[in-house]
């Protein structure tokens, strides 16, 4: 999913740091989420906090 470009990684909780590479490799080749403008990718966890206020 990473390497897609449909996930994040979570550095908070990570365990496997070889997923850090293939998050920069799908940024660098814009697939994915990384495709979306900026302004409309939110971080899962950006959004829950967003959520959690309404």
């Amino acid at each position: 999913m990473v390497r897609g470009g449909h996930a994040w990684v979570y550095r908070q909780y990570m365990t496997d740091r070889s997923l850090l590479p293939l998050e920069a490799e799908a940024r660098a080749a814009r697939r994915g989420l990384w495709s979306l403008p900026e302004r409309e990718r939110i971080p899962p966890w950006a959004w829950r906090r967003q959520q959690r206020r309404r």
